[in-house]
């Protein structure tokens, strides 16, 4: 008798209890450390080029990483329920780290020369666009005020204040379009991207959110403008920081957001270039698919909460990225998120590299 589709299957093993503690130890580790590694910038009794040079050291072989290390894969049930746990107190972990994190910098930073400056903001810009933006975007998605009001605190302090708004209401729902400001167009170099994408994103949110407010009867200069909330808390914070520390300090906050923001944009080229969604009618698009959104399956995604697994992440918007999935139709990366964003720094060769895969994928 010929056995049923069903029970012939194989089920894949459990993983060990073992396996469940490496990876939670894993993602803690990764969550705490680039917020690390930028306070052990400013404190570590080393020559400027010696701390600059480690600090490079790390992200080049978090590239070359990803090759070798333990794929940050959905796990089973029943493990799945302790490692969201974990993963969840460690979206919630970056809240308070990142927070203490740039407070230290901004501290720190009327005692620096204009040199090591410019190299902490940056620095620091690279945890706040690694850290902080990716925690901000799993916790907007979040059902309760509090987890969204937490993602808010995050974009915040990254100088991105019109991230939850222009990410809930212009990228999921136009992702794959010229209207989105998140998707990058087939051999569109990264510097034409990010001078077309980031006063889009501005303008997409200020759009977006005038058209919530206007359905429920509110001017664009109402008080519940997001856009205009979330900016006049980022201007107090700056203000707060140059108050309490002296302008450098202010510089500082500025720099590391823009720093972050740059890093997210460039993130946000690697995760929808040269994906197009159809319009089946005046109007109307055709349902996002696992095809609109680049997968990048590699160790560097416990840096990102799963961010990497994006397609399944636009078919399950409000799904924890820790039991996000890896769905058949998505086109591949060969590289996580730092190779990928070496990579798009050499236009000739992303494309090289990036068309062939995205044409293959069709």
């Amino acid at each position: 008798m010929t056995a049923h589709p069903a029970e012939s299957a194989a089920t894949p093993p459990a993983p060990s209890r073992g396996l469940v503690a490496l990876e939670i130890a894993l993602r803690w580790g990764s969550v705490i450390s680039l917020p690390a590694l930028a306070i052990g910038f400013l404190t570590l009794p080393w020559p400027l080029a010696e701390r600059s040079f480690v600090f490079a050291a790390v992200f080049v072989l978090s590239a070359l990483h990803d090759a070798i290390g333990m794929r940050a894969r959905p796990l089973p049930l029943p493990a799945l329920d302790r490692a969201a746990r974990a993963a969840d107190a460690a979206v919630w972990g970056a809240v308070p780290l990142m927070g203490v994190a740039v407070a230290a910098g901004a501290w720190m930073a009327p005692a620096l020369g204009s040199v090591e400056l410019a190299a902490a903001m940056l620095i620091f810009g690279v945890a706040s666009g690694t850290t902080a933006i990716s925690a901000s975007h799993e916790l907007i998605h979040r059902r309760t005020r509090w987890e969204r009001m937490a993602g808010t605190a995050l974009a915040i302090l990254a100088c991105y204040p019109h991230f939850p708004v222009v990410h809930l209401l212009v990228h999921h729902p136009l992702v794959g379009t010229d209207r989105d400001p998140g998707t990058a167009k087939r051999n569109e170099t990264l510097p034409a991207f990010l001078l077309r994408a980031a006063p889009l994103s501005w303008h997409g949110a200020w759009q977006a959110e005038r058209r919530q407010l206007a359905r429920r009867g509110l001017g664009a200069w109402s008080l519940r403008n997001r856009v205009l909330r979330n900016t006049a808390a980022l201007v107090a914070l700056i203000a707060a920081a140059g108050l309490a520390w002296g302008p450098s300090a202010s510089l500082f906050i500025v720099g590391q957001g823009a720093a972050g923001m740059l890093l997210a944009l460039i993130v946000d080229y690697t995760q929808h270039y040269g994906l197009v969604r159809a319009e089946i009618a005046p109007g109307r698009l055709e349902p996002v698919q696992a095809a609109h959104a680049w997968t990048s399956n590699h160790y560097s995604n416990r840096l990102t909460f799963n961010l990497g697994l994006h397609a399944a992440h636009h078919l399950e918007p409000a799904r924890p990225g820790i039991a996000l999935d890896d769905p058949p139709g998505s086109p591949r990366t060969p590289l996580g998120y730092p190779g990928l964003v070496l990579l798009a720094l050499v236009p000739p060769l992303w494309f090289r590299v990036m068309n062939r895969r995205g044409t293959a994928a069709r």
